[in-house]
C-alpha cells in the first residue's frame, strides 16, 4: 500500500514534468513564429524591383454626388462642403468614376431623373483632380455599344482639353464585362471605335487604355482573349475583388491567381490593377450590402476589421506586383436603384462620420508618392504578418508598410534598409480605436536593420517623408 505523502510527491514530481514540457513546447512555437530580437525576419533587396511607376492607392468616387438623385443620402448644397473638405484630406491618388450613358439625352434611359448626371459627373472629376488625384480612370459604366463611343470621346476630350482635368489618364470601356452578357467580340469592337475616335481629336496619346475589371467568373478565357486580340489597345489590365470577413484565404488566393494568369500571358503581360476591391460582412441577415460583421449586427464597413483586411490586401498586392488600387467606395452617394455602404465616409444624413477605413486609407495616400518603384521584401513564416517596402526611384525616400493581424503586440525585424536611416512612423489602431497617429521615430543600425514593436491589429508606414497627419484628423 502507497502512503498518502509518495502519492502527494509522485503528484508534485509529474506536474513539474508536465510543466517543463509545456514551457519547452511553448518556447518552440515561439521561435518557430517570432525570431530573436535580433534576427531579421523580413530581407529587403533594393535592388530588385517587383514593380515600377506605382499609380497609387485611393478610392471609386460616386458620380452622383452633386445629383439630386443622392438627396436620399442627406447630401445637399447646406452641406456638401463638408463633404468635399474631406474627400480632399484622404487624398486618393488614384480614383475611379462611372460615366453612365443615361446623362445624355439621346440615350434611351435618358429622363427628367438623369437630367443633372452630366453636370454631376463633370464636377465629381474635377473634385477628384481638386483632391490631388494624379490618376483618374474613367469607366464607361455599362450598355456599351460601338455606336456610342465617339460621343464617349467626345465627352474625355471636353474633360481634359476644354476643361483642364488631365489627371484623366485611364480609360475602361465596360465595368465587369466578364458578368455581363457582352461578347468578346463586341468588347474589342467598342475599343477600337473609342481609339478611333481618340485619335481624329488628337488625344489618344493622352489616356491609356486598361482592360477588364474582370471578376472571377471565366477570367481566364477573357485575359488571353484580351492578350491575343487586344494587345496594342491596352496598356494595363484591371480586376475587381471581394471578400467575406470571416474568408481569410480569398483575398490572398485571388491576388495570387490573377497575377499568375497575367504573368502567364508572356510577352503580353501588362501592368495589372485593383480597380475595385473590398469587405463583406460574414453576417448578411437584415443588412444592406455589403452586410454585417460575422456575429455582430455591425455594418462591416464601420469596423476596424474591414480596415485591417484592407491593409492586408493592399500589403500583399504590393509584394505581387500591382500597380495601384482602388477601394470601393469613397463616400455614400447613390448609384442605382440599390443601397451599398461599403464607404470610407458616411452619410450625409449621419453628417458625413469618418470611418477605420478613411483613417487606414488615409494611412497609404499620406505616406508615399505615385510614381515609386516597389521593391522585394522576403517574408517571414509568421501568418500574421506582412511587410511591403516602396522606395522613390531616386532612392532618397522609401516606405515600409507593416500588418500585424494577430490579437498581440508582435516585434518587426526587417533588413535590407538602409544603414542609419531615420524614419517616421505613422500607426493605424494603435489604441484600437481605428485611427492614425504618430509615435516615435526609428532608425535602422550600421547593418541597415530595423527593428519595430507593433500593437495588436495595427498597421504601421515607416517613411522618410514627413506626414503633418494634424490635417487629417
Amino acid at each position: 500500500m502507497i502512503s498518502k505523502e509518495t502519492n502527494i510527491n509522485r503528484i508534485f514530481f509529474l506536474m513539474a514534468i508536465w510543466t517543463a514540457c509545456v514551457c519547452s513546447c511553448t518556447k518552440k512555437n515561439l521561435s518557430q513564429t517570432t525570431p530573436p530580437a535580433d534576427v531579421a525576419e523580413f530581407t529587403v533587396n533594393q535592388d530588385k524591383i517587383v514593380s515600377t511607376d506605382f499609380v497609387g492607392f485611393g478610392t471609386e468616387y460616386n458620380q452622383n454626388v452633386y445629383s439630386a438623385f443622392s438627396a436620399t443620402d442627406g447630401i445637399n448644397a447646406s452641406n456638401i462642403g463638408q463633404l468635399e473638405a474631406k474627400v480632399k484630406a484622404l487624398k486618393s491618388q488614384y480614383v475611379r468614376i462611372f460615366f453612365d450613358s443615361k446623362a445624355w439625352p439621346t440615350d434611351s434611359k435618358y429622363s427628367p431623373a438623369t437630367a443633372d448626371f452630366m453636370a454631376s459627373f463633370v464636377n465629381t472629376v474635377k473634385l477628384a483632380q481638386d483632391a490631388g488625384a494624379t490618376t483618374i480612370n474613367i469607366t464607361f459604366w455599362h450598355t456599351a455599344t460601338v455606336a456610342q463611343m465617339p460621343a464617349f470621346a467626345d465627352v474625355l476630350n471636353d474633360l481634359i482639353v476644354n476643361r483642364g482635368l488631365t489627371s484623366v489618364k485611364q480609360v475602361t470601356i465596360q465595368n465587369e464585362v466578364n458578368s455581363t452578357s457582352m461578347t468578346m467580340a463586341d468588347y474589342k469592337a467598342c475599343y477600337v471605335s473609342l481609339d478611333q475616335a481618340l485619335k481624329t481629336l488628337a488625344i489618344r496619346n493622352l489616356v491609356k487604355f486598361v482592360g477588364g475589371d474582370l471578376v472571377q467568373t471565366d477570367q481566364q478565357n477573357w485575359f488571353t482573349y484580351m492578350a491575343a486580340n487586344m494587345n496594342d489597345l491596352l496598356y494595363g489590365y484591371s480586376t475587381h475583388i471581394y471578400w467575406d470577413d470571416n474568408d481569410a484565404a480569398k483575398p490572398a488566393t485571388r491576388l495570387t491567381e490573377v497575377t499568375n494568369i497575367v504573368k502567364g500571358l508572356g510577352a503580353a503581360a501588362k501592368p495589372l490593377y485593383v480597380t475595385e476591391y473590398g469587405v463583406r460582412g460574414g453576417n448578411k441577415t437584415g443588412a444592406p450590402d455589403p452586410g454585417n460583421l460575422t456575429g455582430t449586427n455591425e455594418p462591416i464597413s464601420q469596423t476596424n476589421t474591414s480596415a485591417l483586411q484592407n491593409a492586408l490586401f493592399q500589403v500583399n498586392g504590393l509584394n505581387l506586383g500591382y500597380g495601384g488600387f482602388i477601394r470601393w467606395d469613397c463616400y455614400k452617394a447613390k448609384y442605382d436603384g440599390g443601397t451599398q455602404y461599403f464607404s470610407c465616409i458616411g452619410s450625409g444624413t449621419d453628417g458625413y462620420p469618418l470611418y477605420p477605413l478613411y483613417y487606414i486609407t488615409c494611412l497609404f495616400t499620406n505616406t508615399c508618392q505615385p510614381g515609386w518603384n516597389v521593391v522585394e521584401t522576403k517574408q517571414g513564416t509568421n501568418i500574421n504578418k506582412a511587410v511591403a517596402v516602396m522606395r522613390e526611384k531616386t532612392g532618397q525616400n522609401m516606405t515600409l508598410y507593416a500588418v500585424n493581424k494577430s490579437n498581440g503586440m508582435f516585434p518587426y525585424v526587417v533588413a535590407g534598409l538602409p544603414a542609419k536611416k531615420n524614419f517616421h512612423v505613422i500607426v493605424w489602431n494603435n489604441d484600437q480605436k481605428g485611427k492614425i497617429e504618430k509615435i516615435a521615430d526609428v532608425s535602422t543600425d550600421e547593418s541597415g536593420m530595423l527593428k519595430l514593436n507593433l500593437p495588436a491589429q495595427a498597421v504601421a508606414a515607416v517613411t522618410t517623408l514627413n506626414v503633418d497627419i494634424s490635417k487629417i484628423l
